[in-house]
C-alpha cells in the first residue's frame, strides 16, 4: 500500500475520532446548559417568586390589622396610610402572580395557584369591608368578617406552601441530573480521548509498515 493512501487514511480516521469527540462534547455543553437553564432560570425564579407572594400576603392582612388598631386609637391619618399600603401590596401580588403562572408546569401546581387566586379576589371584597367598617368605627361587625380574613390567610399558606415545596423539590431534581450529566460527561471524554490514543497509535502503525 502507498505511502500517500495510507497517510490519507490515518487522517480520515483522525478526523473522524476528532468529530465524535467534538460531538460528544457540544452534545454534553448543551444538555448541561439546558438543565442548569431550567434549575436557575425557572425553577429557582418560581421559589423566589413564591416566596415573596407569601410575605405579601401576610402583610395584606397586616395592614388590615393595623387599620383596626389605628381606627381604634381614631388615628385617621394612620389607618389610611395603612390602606394605602393595602393596595399597594395587594396589586404587587398580582404582578407576581401573572409572574408565577406562566412557570407552572404541574396540575399539582397550576391547582394550587388557581385556588390561592380564588381566595384572593374573595378577600379583595372581604377587605373592603373590612375597611369600611374601621372607617365608620363599626367594629361589632369586625367579628363576621375576621374568619373570612382568617381563611384567606389559611389558604395562602397552603397553596404557596405546597408551590414552595413543589418547586423546592424540582430544583433538587435538577441539581441531580446536572451532577450526574457532568460524572457522564467526564467519562464521555476520558472514553473518546482513549479512542483518540488508540487511533493515533493504530496510525502509526499503519504508516510505518
Amino acid at each position: 500500500m502507498k505511502i500517500s493512501t495510507k497517510l490519507y487514511g490515518a487522517i480520515g480516521a483522525m478526523a473522524l475520532t476528532g468529530m465524535l469527540v467534538s460531538g460528544a462534547g457540544i452534545w454534553f455543553v448543551r444538555t448541561l446548559g439546558e438543565e442548569l437553564s431550567v434549575a436557575t432560570g425557572q425553577t429557582a425564579l418560581k421559589l423566589d417568586l413564591v416566596n415573596a407572594t407569601r410575605a405579601r400576603s401576610w402583610e395584606l392582612v397586616a395592614a388590615l390589622q393595623w387599620m383596626f388598631l389605628n381606627a381604634t386609637l381614631k388615628n385617621e391619618r394612620a389607618m389610611e396610610a395603612n390602606a394605602q399600603r393595602w393596595d399597594a401590596v395587594f396589586k404587587r401580588t398580582a404582578e407576581q402572580v401573572n409572574q408565577i403562572r406562566p412557570l407552572l408546569s404541574t396540575p399539582e401546581t397550576v391547582s394550587a395557584m388557581a385556588r390561592f387566586e380564588s381566595a384572593r379576589a374573595d378577600f379583595e371584597t372581604v377587605s373592603a369591608e373590612y375597611r369600611r367598617v374601621c372607617r365608620e368605627q363599626k367594629f361589632d361587625q369586625l367579628a363576621d368578617l375576621m374568619p373570612k380574613v382568617q381563611a384567606f390567610a389559611a389558604v395562602a399558606d397552603e397553596t404557596l406552601n405546597l408551590l414552595k415545596d413543589a418547586n423546592r423539590k424540582s430544583l433538587a431534581e435538577s441539581q441531580e441530573r446536572a451532577t450526574s450529566l457532568r460524572s457522564l460527561g467526564l467519562a464521555v471524554n476520558i472514553f473518546m480521548s482513549l479512542v483518540l490514543l488508540a487511533t493515533v497509535a493504530l496510525v502509526v502503525i499503519v504508516v510505518r509498515k
